[in-house]
């Protein structure tokens, strides 16, 4: 049963047992097919959570109870980025494949294509742009809504519009609360993704990283490029961060053994 809102169930452990709990939580898929046909078999009857765990999720959870509750009550997590494999691979767990949101969220919308689809997130015009991308790919984009109103104003635009699928892309945490309200106060099935920055690259906000970059798992470089000052704390600082708990977590769950 969903709190209301997320409560800090995690409040009390400590921060090395959630970063551990929190990577035993992400489900390994081998494939992006074997992860669609995972979502058929589960996510059919109800409301359905997809989160999404990289490095600078884990940096924010670590302190932030109430984002940790609510990653912890999704209903699927999956990895995303180069970080949050090294993390898996430090503790013995399988990382699975890399199903970061701008190659999955995509594969997720052909495979549901002619369901209705509603977004919330990001800015006009690129609100706007995202939703013409996808209408012209075929999709039926029945309604969008920027990513800075009141967590009813979703609700009910939601209700109204009863949409299949809910693209959030308004970022950490934001998307991952409101998706639990949003869970929490429907009456349909409804697929909800926490797609952080989806909409951005759907409306060209954002550029992808050149292929080379990706395969060589850098794409993180190519958008701190891109947003020096709005990310710079995110992957300058948080890296390092982000490997300091990895070893910490690492060095007192053996400790504890």
């Amino acid at each position: 049963m969903r709190t209301d809102p997320c409560e800090p169930v995690t409040s009390c452990a400590r921060p090395s047992q959630f970063l551990y709990d929190l990577l035993r939580s992400i489900t390994p898929f081998s494939s992006s097919l074997q992860a669609l046909r995972w979502l058929d078999e589960r996510s059919q009857d109800r409301a359905f959570i997809i989160s999404f765990v990289n490095q600078h999720a884990i940096n924010l959870a670590t302190h932030d109870a109430r984002f940790r509750a609510c990653l912890m009550e999704s209903d699927l997590l999956l990895r995303d980025g180069a970080g949050v494999e090294l993390a898996c691979r430090a503790f013995g767990i399988d990382p699975g494949q890399n199903l970061n949101g701008t190659d999955f969220i995509p594969l997720v919308l052909e495979h549901v294509k002619g369901q209705k689809v509603l977004l919330c997130g990001t800015t006009e015009p690129w609100l706007s742009a995202a939703a013409q991308a996808l209408e012209s790919q075929g999709h039926r984009v029945v309604g969008t809504l920027n990513g800075f109103q009141p967590f009813q104003a979703y609700v009910q635009k939601i209700r109204a519009r009863r949409p299949d699928v809910i693209i959030l892309g308004m970022g950490m945490p934001r998307q991952e609360t409101l998706a639990q309200s949003i869970a929490r106060n429907i009456s349909f099935p409804a697929l909800i993704i926490n797609g952080g920055a989806i909409l951005d690259f759907l409306g060209q906000r954002v550029t992808r990283a050149p292929l080379w970059m990706r395969r060589l798992r850098l794409e993180w470089l190519y958008r701190l490029s891109l947003e020096p000052v709005r990310l710079s704390r995110r992957y300058l600082i948080g890296i390092p961060v982000f490997i300091y708990k990895v070893v910490v977590a690492r060095y007192k769950i053996r400790s504890a053994a």
